[in-house]
Order: structure tokens, then sequence, then C-alpha cells
């Protein structure tokens, strides 16, 4: 049987062409869904890329659930890690904080120079040391006046926080000179090296305090000892000099050991009197007032004269003087009888001198003393030979008259 070509071949050809369209519609069909797929990831993708850049730029991100469950995941590690950075950021400010407040208030200047030499950190005190309101590098000129204690400058490579720095030698209490606006300071400074993990050497500390006050102290407390010793030397042999001139004018025992006694009580008023004014000397009515005043009653002594300060030598000298005219009127002057009457009176005159006056009225009459006891030594040679004056011993019968001229 012969049948036609195309009744044949037709069938086929039209299967092949329903195949052929099928197996396109089906990669049309994937085309499409594998774009819809990408996109959907392009955008998870997208959102978490801009996640991880706030992240890096420490900006909090709320975490935003897409269609993709592992990008979602991904971004909620990412939301956790962020939180734990912040955290962990504002400890850290927080201690920062804490640490400059606390190095701003303490009482000594602090500097912290990194390994380029740049200043990091530096504390109120420290600018105030330097007289400065801001510090930049160590070449600053705040920083290059610094001396050593025999004045000799300091190179900017000897500092302190230099040597630190570069050579990691750690520094403690170098006493140096540091001149600010034309003044002088005593500072003491310790300097340390600061360190990496792996030991390299990344910055330098410093800390200064100033101890002129304390310098000034130990001098002073050193020149107060000095005087001390020479003031105790001084005071022994006056107390020497008074018990070997006591003996000597004594009849008695007991009359040398009153008259030792009575001398030496006038002697630590005398330095009672100087100890109140820290040893700058004592005023003359002052002086005059305390040592009569066990012989002045019922307004039998009239004193008068202005106010006059005598030095600490010249005032050991008048307390001891007196001390012995107001014993010697007692015992035998105006002041040994209720009528007796007694006039002290002090002056400046015009060559500078201070001219002292003690004058008795109104006692038993007086004599000459056949021999000079020790009232008379002690005021004419001990006295005057040691503190340079002039005296003259009147022994008028109305009453003795002492005349001081006293040359400061």
């Amino acid at each position: 049987m012969a049948l036609p070509r195309d009744a044949i071949d037709g069938p086929v050809r039209r299967a092949n062409m329903l195949f052929a369209a099928a197996v396109l519609a089906a990669l049309l069909a994937s085309l499409l869904f594998a774009r819809l797929v990408a996109s959907r990831f392009l955008h998870a993708l997208t959102g978490l890329e801009q996640h991880v850049a706030q992240l890096g730029a420490a900006r909090l991100f709320v975490p935003q659930p897409g269609p993709v469950l592992e990008v979602n995941r991904m971004e909620g590690v990412l939301h956790r890690v962020g939180l734990e950075i912040a955290e962990a950021e504002e400890a850290i400010e927080r201690e920062r904080s804490l640490l400059r407040a606390t190095v701003q208030t303490i009482p000594i200047g602090v500097l912290l120079v990194t390994a380029n030499g740049r200043i990091s950190l530096v504390n109120r005190k420290m600018l105030s040391l330097c007289g400065v309101d801001a510090l930049q590098s160590l070449e600053d000129p705040a920083l290059l006046s610094y001396f050593r204690p025999d004045g000799t400058p300091y190179a900017l490579s000897e500092h302190p926080i230099v040597r630190a720095l570069e050579d990691g030698e750690t520094i403690e209490g170098e006493e140096v000179l540091h001149q600010v606006a034309g003044v002088t300071r005593h500072e003491m400074i310790n300097a340390a090296p600061v360190r990496d993990g792996a030991g390299a050497v990344i910055a330098a500390v410093s800390a200064c305090y100033d101890v002129t006050d304390v310098r000034t102290a130990m001098k002073r407390q050193q020149i107060l000892l000095d005087e001390i010793n020479h003031r105790v030397k001084n005071t022994l042999a006056t107390v020497q000099s008074i018990a070997r001139v006591s003996l000597s004018s004594a009849t008695t025992m007991e009359e040398y050991a009153e008259a030792f006694e009575r001398r030496l009580i006038a002697l630590s008023s005398a330095y009672n009197l100087l100890t109140e004014n820290n040893w700058e000397g004592a005023d003359l009515g002052t002086i005059v007032e305390r040592t009569l005043a066990p012989f002045a009653r019922g307004g039998r002594t009239s004193l008068g004269g202005p106010a006059l300060t005598l030095t600490p030598k010249l005032t050991l000298a008048m307390s001891a003087a007196i001390q012995e005219l107001s014993t010697n009127a007692a015992k035998y002057g105006a002041l040994s009888v209720e009528q007796g009457r007694l006039e002290v009176s002090w002056s400046r005159q015009n060559d500078g001198r201070l001219a002292f006056s003690w004058i008795e009225r109104d006692g038993p009459p007086v004599r000459k003393p056949t021999r000079r006891g020790f009232g008379t030594r002690l005021i004419q040679d001990i006295l005057a030979m040691d503190s340079g004056w002039s005296v003259n011993l009147d022994y008028a019968p109305e009453g003795l008259r002492c005349t001081m001229l006293i040359v400061e």
C-alpha cells in the first residue's frame, strides 16, 4: 500500500513542535523564577551589606525580617555583635572619662606622650606648672625651660620623659629647676615608658610636682637649727657668766642661790618674751612692764616712752639690766620703802641712739658703794661691752639715776 509522506511525517512533526514549545515554555518559566529568587536574594544581601556598613561605622541597626531565612539569621547575629560592641565602647568611654577626670583633679602634673612625640594627654596641673593654656609637643618652649639643680640647662634628649620614651628608662624623683615667667621653682619628676603586649614602647608618661615650698621650709628649718644652736651656746655662756659673777659677789651660799635663781628667772622671762615674737625682737615698754611687775605696787612706778622694738640681743641685755636695777631698788633703793617712787622713760634721739633713763626718788639716802657688786659690773662692763651701750650711774643722795645710750 502506498501512503502519502505527509500522512506519516505530519504527526511526528507536530509532536516535535509541541515538545519544543513545552521545553521553551519551561525554560522561560525557569528564567522568570530564577530572576525572582535572585532579586529577593539581592535585596536581602543589599540590606545585609548596609547593616554591615552601619556596624562598621559604630551605628546600631534594627534587623528587618526578609524573605531569606539565612540572611535573617546573619542579620540577627550582626545585631547581637553590634549590641556587644556598643556596650563595650560605652564601658570603654566610661572608663576613659573616669580616668580623664581623675588625671585632671590630682594635685600633680601629668603628661602622656605618644611614640611620635605628640602630647596625647596633659592635665590642668601640668599646664599650671608650665604657665600655659595648652601643650602640643615636646618641643613646646614651656617644656624647654628646665634646668639642673646646679643651674645648667637640660637638653631635650635629657628630659626624663624623652629618656623614658626613647631609651625605655624609668626615672624616679629627679629634681629640676623650672623657670616660668621669671620665677624659678623646684620640681620633682617621675617618668616611665608605656609598653604594648609585645614589650615595645608605644608612649611615655611623666608625673611632676612642685617641691618649692618643701625646699624653702627645709632651708628655713636649717637656718633655725643653726640659729638655735648659736643661741643655746650663747645662753649657756650667759648662764655660766651669771653663775661665776654671782658667786664672786655673794657672801653665803643662800645668798648665792637666791641671786642666781632670780637672775635665771629674769633670763627665762626675756626668752619667753622673744619666743612670743618669734625671736624677731621685743618692745622695750613690754620688757620694762614685765620686769617691774613684781615690784610695781600701789602706783609707785611711772613708765613712759614710744613703742620701740629691740633686737633679740638687746632684749636679753635690757632684761638683765632692768632686773638688776629693780632688785637693787627693792633691796636698798626707792622700792624698799612705801613712799619711794621710780620713773622709767625712754626715747629716740636725733642721732638714732636710744636713750634710757632710770630715776629713783623719795627712797632711803643713797651712798656710793665701796665695792662694785654684780649688778654694777653686769650693767657697766659685761652688758655694755656685749651690747655696745654707754652707761652712767649717778649715786645722788636723793636717789639713784641710771642713764643708758644704746646704739642698735
